[in-house]
């Protein structure tokens, strides 16, 4: 992949082989059964430049008089706590935030998952709470963030993750667990730590939220417009221009092939039931993966 080759030179301009801790802030899009896309991913950032981004964008919405932290949703009409924002308004605040985010990540990444396919593979009367179209999307993440890692070794000493409080926390520390034993299967540990928090405290998941919107309605097709036209520069996109690291923002986005979701329901095959105990299903997928 052409923007996994970049990212060599931009992590290594001079040569000097530095090495590099990352860590993917990430949240949800589309998580609702009815919406006919669920994407997760966010922003990675290594960790020297995490803190110039936190005082940026904290700069940014003081200088807007928005009291943090900004979720999406909220710039809904009419009854958003952002919805009195005018569209010029909103255009002129992501502009802002758009260039915070692009100057300072290293990469975004996001995946998403065909929610109705999902479903029907994975129906909800069976499957409850045990597994979603998120957890899967997240599981995605891992995966391509395992691939970046294992071609910039050397260049790349791990990556972590930190998403919201959520619902669906059980299963994406499942999701978590599942992929560290795989790595130990595979003899190669890029996966680090893991850690939710408030997004209030941490812009880093404000962020996520904005490329987690910006990719789903890149992937449903659906125009950017009514001031929301800045977002379209957090999908992939055509260059248009060099940030401060000396080359164009990085947006990876994955769309997880259907086929893909029907080998991974056979795999599990009906959920075990256990009273008064959660049953985690990716287990199972690590035992299937040590005959791999």
């Amino acid at each position: 992949m052409e923007d996994q080759n970049s990212l060599w030179w931009v992590m290594n301009p001079s040569g000097r082989g530095k090495v590099f801790i990352l860590r993917h802030y990430i949240d949800d899009s589309g998580g609702d059964q009815r919406a006919p896309s669920a994407v997760m991913g966010g922003p990675v950032f290594v960790e020297e430049r995490y803190l110039k981004f936190e005082c940026e964008w904290a700069h940014a919405l003081s200088f807007y008089q928005i009291e943090p932290p900004i979720h999406m949703k909220e710039f809904a009409r009419p009854h958003g706590r952002l919805a009195c924002l005018s569209d010029g308004e909103r255009r002129v605040l992501f502009q802002d935030l758009v260039k915070i985010i692009n100057q300072t990540e290293l990469y975004s990444l996001t995946a998403s998952v065909d929610n109705i396919d999902f479903q029907h593979v994975f129906p909800h009367q069976k499957f409850r709470k045990r597994f979603s179209a998120i957890a899967l999307a997240f599981l995605w993440c891992m995966i391509l963030n395992y691939e970046i890692g294992k071609d910039h070794q050397g260049a790349i000493d791990g990556i972590s993750y930190f998403f919201s409080d959520s619902p669906i926390n059980s299963q994406i520390i499942d999701c978590y667990s599942f992929f560290c034993e795989y790595e130990v299967l595979r003899e190669l540990e890029i996966t680090e730590a893991i850690g939710h928090g408030r997004p209030k405290i941490f812009s880093g998941l404000q962020a996520a939220d904005m490329i987690a919107w910006a990719n789903r309605k890149k992937n449903l097709n659906e125009p950017f417009k009514e001031g929301f036209e800045p977002l379209e520069l957090l999908t992939p996109h055509e260059p248009q221009g060099f940030n401060r690291l000396g080359r164009t923002p990085i947006h990876m986005h994955y769309s997880v092939k259907n086929e893909s979701t029907r080998e991974l329901a056979l795999i599990l095959g009906e959920p075990k039931r256990q009273k008064g105990k959660r049953e985690a299903l990716l287990p199972l997928i690590a035992q299937e993966a040590k005959t791999l």
